[in-house]
């Protein structure tokens, strides 16, 4: 990516032109309507000395895609993540980051929840690299970002690992969630090429 088109990125981003955009509807959103948990179901607190459950997280991320309060609710469970957590409560926080920059105005802010989305995912897969669902949400991610973000090297990567190893995964709501994202994805270029 040029200089020019990088800076070209960012004063889109900086001068809010994203907001009058029409708006690709998240193929989570889209292939996992069925799937989604309502609201109420989802426990709103939880101990601080308890890590989050990840059955409880998939359900508040697959809402953030369309709910801003959800997004917001997956941001508050996961406040005290950091480095030294669980490698999957460190991608779902970075997911989260990412998530509320859809819900924010400020530019500036939108832009650095991006930049420490970004780091947490990749921090995640770095120590752990074999991780499906780590490697999942961030082909997710990826492939939803606009390619002037510069994000999206691993997509291909990405999509190749997660069909090498969807029949290795046991838990069966993380496989079908997986499959449908695959098959709804496949019909949009950014994967294809």
């Amino acid at each position: 990516m040029t200089l020019l088109m990088f800076l070209t990125g960012i004063i889109f981003i900086l001068s809010g032109a994203t907001q009058s955009l029409p708006v690709r509807m998240h193929p989570l959103s889209v292939a996992m309507r069925q799937l989604t948990v309502p609201m109420h179901r989802v426990p709103v607190a939880m101990r601080l000395s308890e890590d989050p459950n990840v059955s409880q997280l998939r359900a508040l991320y697959y809402n953030a895609a369309s709910n801003k309060d959800a997004a917001f609710k997956l941001a508050g469970i996961l406040k005290s993540v950091n480095n030294k957590s669980p490698a999957i409560l460190v991608c779902y926080k970075g997911v989260s980051e990412m998530m509320q920059a859809k819900y924010l105005v400020n530019p500036l802010t939108k832009m650095n929840k991006f930049i420490n989305g970004k780091r947490l995912i990749e921090n995640a897969v770095k120590n752990n690299p074999q991780g499906v669902e780590i490697r999942f949400l961030r082909f997710c991610m990826q492939t939803n970002l606009p390619d002037f973000l510069g994000y999206n090297a691993h997509i291909k990567k990405d999509k190749i690992f997660l069909m090498d190893n969807l029949n290795r995964i046991e838990d069966s709501e993380l496989k079908q969630n997986i499959s449908a994202y695959l098959i709804s994805e496949a019909n949009f270029s950014k994967t294809n090429n």
